[in-house]
């Protein structure tokens, strides 16, 4: 079973660049696991990261994630368009908000 996983601010400097906060609203989730997943699909490479955003969870209606990567990608819309249909893929027309952050 996928388990949250939890870093503190250093250990995310770390591990890399924050390229998108993505909002599941209505109840909606995804494991740490599976999100990896897709985020490492998106931006072709497995030198990623991903965490919960437990300091923007506005309401039990919805989780918030912080995906990473080791550095910003140069092809940033070409990244996000592909994380969007892997997401449109996986969950259909369900609530997701893609926040670039870079």
């Amino acid at each position: 079973m996928n388990q949250p996983i939890r870093m503190t601010p250093s250990e995310m400097e770390r591990k890399g660049v924050t390229i998108f906060r993505l909002i599941f609203h209505n109840g909606l989730t995804i494991g740490p696991s599976s999100l990896k997943g897709l985020w490492s699909r998106a931006l072709g490479s497995e030198d990623v990261s991903v965490s919960r955003d437990s300091a923007h969870r506005g309401s039990s209606s919805h989780e918030t994630y912080l995906v990473r990567a080791t550095v910003r990608p140069t092809n940033l819309e070409s990244v996000e368009s592909n994380l969007r249909r892997l997401l449109h893929d996986r969950f259909g027309t369900a609530h997701i908000e893609l926040r670039r952050l870079v």
